[in-house]
């Protein structure tokens, strides 16, 4: 425990890298949008989350909650309808339009499908020399060759396979080369959108290993999106919980796996496998479907689906408060009520 509370201090006291102050991303809903005039998809609607340097940082929910969404805000792929995105204190969008490749070289992303990030009409060694020849023109061809190959060996790959195609190569060869690819510039911080929902599970441990290693080795900083709880907690040092573009847990991912303090976060541990026959668990199953992020339930958002609501999350949205060190939640319910909760009974 003295362990657990030494790694938390040194990563509490961490310089914040990335910081979301009440940021919005809205989109047009298509033609109901011509209809009305007005109707939008809230995909990403307040959030306001810090990321520390060299922290692993996972970001969880259902699809469709604004995850991605969120990594592409950070990286300025999307530009925010409102609210600020800074990058040590610099908001991105000046950054990107002062300098955006020397932004670039900063913030770097793994991609969901390995086979449709990596050109088919490319070899890997032409993947792998791009950074190089945008960044780094000054570099001969052998010399980028050579940093190409010393990046897929950094992976688990090998010089053989810079002469290769994308389509001769296995899925998790193909997301190797995306990892190796995000890392030719020395990044300070990669969004990782997804890295392995594609590959198989024995594939998937073999991927998160790696990419732990390398946050370590390189004091990477890591937005680690996934709908998998137990990915999550294998590679994050703190988690945020998304729902239906808003967060509304953030937690060090062991009290946040053995004491969550708001009911989604509950129900989705609950339906986390055990390997253990021995013990039980209590599967909480949330009633109706997620609702339309372009027309979000007043009050509480989760309140239409929530096993505890309170007649006041119809009413009022609560707001994210303290609950204990580094530990917040957006809930009504008295954190009291929740403080000593276990998944595993």
């Amino acid at each position: 425990m003295n362990k657990e509370h030494t790694a938390h201090d040194e990563l509490s006291s961490k310089r914040i890298l990335v910081s979301l102050v009440k940021v919005k991303k809205y989109f047009s809903d298509g033609w109901r949008s011509l209809l009305s005039g007005s109707s939008k998809v809230r995909a990403v609607d307040g959030v306001s989350i810090d990321i520390r340097a060299g922290e692993s940082f996972g970001l969880v929910g259902e699809s469709g909650c604004g995850k991605s969404t969120l990594g592409r805000v950070i990286l300025g792929l999307h530009k925010a309808s409102s609210g600020n995105v800074l990058y040590k204190d610099d908001d991105i969008y000046n950054l990107i339009r002062n300098n955006r490749k020397a932004f670039r070289r900063q913030i770097q992303m793994i991609f969901q499908d390995p086979s449709s990030s990596l050109n088919p009409r490319k070899k890997i060694g032409r993947i792998m020399a791009d950074p190089f020849v945008i960044h780094h023109p000054e570099l001969s061809g052998k010399a980028v060759r050579r940093k190409s190959a010393a990046l897929l060996e950094e992976v688990g790959l090998s010089a053989y396979h810079l002469d290769r195609y994308p389509h001769e190569l296995s899925g998790g060869q193909k997301q190797r080369v995306g990892i190796a690819r995000a890392m030719a510039l020395g990044p300070e911080m990669i969004v990782c959108d997804e890295p392995v929902s594609a590959l198989d599970v024995s594939i998937q441990a073999q991927v998160i290993n790696l990419l732990d290693r390398l946050q370590k080795k390189f004091n990477l900083t890591l937005l680690f999106i996934s709908h998998d709880l137990n990915v999550v907690h294998h590679l994050s040092d703190r988690i945020g919980v998304m729902y239906l573009g808003k967060i509304v847990e953030i937690a060090p991912r062991n009290r946040l796996y053995h004491q969550p303090a708001h009911p989604y976060t509950h129900a989705l541990l609950s339906a986390i496998p055990i390997s253990d026959p021995d013990e039980q668990k209590q599967r909480i199953l949330l009633k109706g479907d997620l609702p339309s992020p372009s027309d979000p339930p007043a009050g509480c958002r989760f309140h239409t689906r929530c096993p505890e609501v309170l007649d006041i999350c119809s009413q009022l949205e609560p707001q994210l408060v303290s609950v204990a060190a580094d530990h917040y939640a957006a809930c009504h319910l008295s954190h009291d009520n929740r403080g000593d909760r276990s998944i595993v009974h």
